[in-house]
């Protein structure tokens, strides 16, 4: 039969063309392989099943539907939830014939995390429990688009820290953290690289007059997501001036110190126990005390997160040479689902668990940090007179 017969008959009998069948055809296959933001609270928005094309035979899935179907009703949610997803024949029958909805907030943060393998564009948000994109939006890095879902007390365990970069601040978030070491894991798709967190730039402070070179430089050791920030500038007679010398010790929402460390100043400043000069009077006092050697060091560990500082004062040899004032950060964000009190708390704003003196006390970030070698030789920048030099 040529292709004009073919055509007539196809006209006569109200059938759609050929190439029409295919479009149609296409088209399907395109939704079914497009991603779709998946929240299980609803059927509406149910991920969609993996597909069954070039899977070998299974005695379980040649089984007749009404028999799934009456096993299924014995099981569980979250086994019924796991048989669904097995294969696309069992998907449609079990959403058709039974309510799959899960209740338990885990639960469904499981499920979820395991469909992430599938959708390296999206991320699921561990507060409101929805599969989002992840991809950056002006006025909202890397936020969960269901953001006014979250209670108060979501925000009070994953309020940000910043890194000050050369036109705007960085937050660091548990989502920012959780892309960082996904896409380490699984690829960069899936996430952000982790120089991401990398930046090197001159700025000066409110009260300052000599600049201030910072850098910081992030590395993943034994997977845990290490950051290391650094702060230097000359010391100057005029650094005495209590003010002066917290500007530089405590910059607002730049220096990557923890959250607990400014906290705890603020509580011993509003409850009147020290004032804010009164506090950075003892540490500058402890950078400042007359020792045998050309520095000091005042190494400091917050008792709530896995941060440490150092504050370190390079004391020139000779009145010609100048003296620096080095202010150095190493925060440790831990594994991806870490469950350590000292990683769970790198977010939390309240004071909540102290981790044991023992850990504490062993605890050495810098360490760790240094255990990993950088991918490129790091620049340490020092200002020379009115200009600076790279190292």
């Amino acid at each position: 039969m040529d292709s004009k017969t073919d055509k007539s008959r196809r006209r006569l009998l109200g059938l759609p063309r050929a190439h029409s069948r295919q479009k149609m055809q296409l088209r399907t296959v395109s939704l079914y392989s497009r991603p779709r933001i998946i929240d299980t609270n609803t059927k509406e928005h149910q991920p969609h099943p993996p597909s069954t094309k070039g899977q070998q035979s299974n005695p379980l899935v040649d089984l007749p539907l009404e028999l799934v179907l009456t096993i299924a009703g014995y099981l569980d949610k979250e086994s019924q939830n796991l048989l669904a997803f097995s294969c696309r024949r069992f998907y449609v029958a079990l959403h058709s014939k039974l309510d799959l909805t899960l209740e338990n907030k885990d639960a469904k943060l499981r499920f979820l995390r395991v469909l992430e393998n599938d959708y390296p564009r999206y991320l699921t948000c561990p507060f409101c429990v929805v599969m989002n994109p992840w991809a950056k939006r002006v006025g909202r890095p890397f936020e969960c688009l269901h953001v006014e879902r979250h209670t108060f007390l979501d925000y009070i365990v994953s309020k940000p820290s910043f890194l000050k970069k050369l036109y705007m601040d960085v937050a660091i978030t548990p989502r920012v953290v959780d892309l960082i070491l996904r896409a380490y894991d699984l690829g960069p798709k899936y996430g952000l690289p982790v120089t991401y967190l990398n930046s090197t730039i001159r700025h000066k402070g409110i009260h300052l007059a000599m600049p201030v070179s910072q850098s910081n430089e992030a590395r993943v050791v034994d997977g845990q997501l290490v950051l290391y920030s650094r702060m230097a500038a000359k010391a100057l007679d005029t650094w005495l001036q209590p003010s002066q010398f917290r500007d530089f010790v405590y910059p607002t929402q730049t220096s990557n110190v923890c959250l607990h460390f400014t906290q705890q100043i603020q509580n011993e400043i509003r409850s009147g126990i020290k004032t804010s000069q009164e506090y950075f009077k003892e540490l500058w006092f402890l950078c400042t005390i007359v020792v045998e050697g050309p520095s000091v060091d005042v190494l400091l560990k917050c008792r709530w997160c896995e941060t440490d500082y150092r504050l370190h004062l390079i004391i020139g040899e000779t009145p010609e040479e100048e003296d620096w004032l080095i202010f150095e950060v190493w925060r440790n964000y831990g594994r991806r689902y870490d469950d350590r009190v000292a990683v769970k708390q790198m977010f939390h704003q309240a004071l909540l668990v102290k981790p044991e003196q023992e850990e504490l006390t062993r605890r050495n970030v810098q360490a760790i940090f240094e255990s990993q070698p950088a991918s490129r030789p790091r620049r340490r920048i020092f200002w020379v007179g009115q200009q600076f030099r790279r190292g």
